[in-house]
């Protein structure tokens, strides 16, 4: 997922969040600047306890942070992904390009797509 939002010529970062000074998590991609998280949500999050864990922590940081979820289904369409994750940071006041499907982005997720 994180390469399907760099090479879409996104900004990409990924350090900890928390709440004053609690530490809550380090999701997949952090944008602080305009309080945006990405998390991609793999098989392993339907087969486990962690999913209730991931919910609980999702709403802490929801009042302060604009969460986008993705889950492995939504891969089969990348463009909607790198879409969602541009109109989240729009939404925010991110000022800079949107997402550019370029050839070797498409050759990466469009090429073997179902």
């Amino acid at each position: 997922m994180r390469l399907l939002v760099v090479l879409a010529g996104l900004p990409e970062r990924n350090l900890d969040v928390g709440i004053a000074d609690e530490w809550l998590a380090r999701p997949d991609l952090v944008y602080p600047q305009w309080r945006v998280v990405v998390e991609y949500d793999g098989r392993h999050h339907d087969l486990s306890s962690r999913r209730d864990d991931d919910v609980l922590r999702r709403e802490r940081l929801e009042p302060r942070w604009r969460v986008i979820v993705v889950r492995r289904w939504h891969l089969h369409r990348p463009r909607q992904v790198a879409l969602r994750v541009h109109a989240a940071l729009a939404e925010r006041g991110y000022r800079g390009p949107g997402p550019v499907f370029g050839p070797e982005w498409c050759r990466l997720f469009e090429a073997h797509r179902p």
